[in-house]
């Protein structure tokens, strides 16, 4: 099932949004990454085939750690179908959240939690490379769920790579359906899905990681619905769709001393 596009009006250009793709694409494609095959021949004279790393100094790897992984990991793909799915996602979610956030606001919530997801990864990944920005990414999913949960998303389905021409349906569902079924595939693979190379876990906690940030920033008044808008808070305790723009909570001026 894949996004196309969300019901969601947008009071300013996601200009954030836009550079983050821009960058993303640039960096995939002008550092090399990947992982080839390789022959070995052994002491008693057999050929062995080997899979030789070819790791990228962006991606997150716990040998030879540098700080700045954290961040770089978020702009390094593995290959262009990696690429082209995450920037996707993140152009469809992500434009509805920038508008709402802001740039700074988007862009500090994207690279904070990506940068939390990396750092759970070290804890419990095991000790493979990692790298992505799928963690960011569900973040914004998360908190797309938080603040749209019943606007639409026009998403396009199709019956296997041969049968996508064939047996295919484009329609619109609420998004609470489409980021709870990513959710819901994200913790079937963590479970079930053991020998597969994607990271289920950081999907997860970015997912979770979302939805926390975007509850905080609405329950203290940080960010407020605008007029029509309905977030999860308001949905699931019964409260219809805001009738008026609600200022958000004002910012706290630092008093200058007198000098």
């Amino acid at each position: 099932m894949i996004p196309l596009t969300v019901d969601v009006p947008m009071k300013r250009l996601p200009w954030a949004n836009w550079a983050l793709i821009l960058a993303t694409v640039v960096i995939s494609l002008a550092v090399p990454y990947g992982t080839e095959e390789v022959s070995v021949r052994s002491f008693e004279g057999r050929i062995q085939v080997r899979t030789r790393h070819d790791y990228s100094p962006l991606v997150l790897q716990r040998e030879g750690f540098a700080t700045y992984q954290l961040v770089t990991a978020l702009f390094q793909h593995a290959d262009l179908i990696h690429l082209f799915g995450n920037m996707l996602f993140l152009f469809v979610f992500g434009n509805a959240i920038n508008a709402k956030l802001g740039h700074s606001g988007f862009l500090a919530s994207y690279l904070g939690i990506g940068v939390l997801v990396h750092l759970v990864w070290l804890a419990v990944g095991g000790g493979e490379a990692y790298l992505g920005a799928s963690g960011a990414i569900m973040g914004v999913c998360g908190m797309f769920l938080v603040l749209y949960p019943r606007n639409g998303v026009r998403v396009f389905w199709g019956e296997g790579s041969l049968a996508l021409l064939a047996r295919s349906w484009t329609g619109e569902i609420p998004g609470w359906a489409i980021v709870l079924l990513y959710l819901a595939f994200d913790v079937w693979g963590a479970i079930f899905d053991r020998k597969t190379n994607i990271a289920y876990v950081s999907h997860i906690v970015g997912g979770l990681l979302g939805i926390a940030l975007a509850i905080v920033l609405v329950k203290g008044g940080w960010l407020t619905p605008d007029r029509g808008e309905q977030t999860l808070l308001q949905w699931l305790s019964g409260q219809g769709p805001v009738e008026e723009d609600v200022p958000a909570r004002p910012r706290r001026r630092k008093k200058r001393l007198p000098s």
